[in-house]
């Protein structure tokens, strides 16, 4: 194994809590170039996409809401 993602969370999660890491989880493998990104070894373009997801949720869910 080169490579292992692992996702923690508290049991007790609110409801925007629980959206965030589904999005999370579900944007793991929406692409051929998601899943390459998370699979990668390169911390800083993760970082980045991550970043995104949650800039786009916020932007959605927030702003605009």
């Amino acid at each position: 194994m080169k490579n292992l993602l692992l996702m923690l969370a508290p049991e007790e999660l609110s409801v925007k809590q629980q959206e965030i890491v589904s999005l999370i989880s579900s944007s793991l493998i929406e692409s051929n170039e998601s899943i390459m990104i998370f699979s990668s070894s390169d911390e800083e373009m993760i970082r980045r996409r991550l970043e995104a997801i949650f800039l786009d949720y916020l932007y959605t869910n927030l702003i605009k809401g």
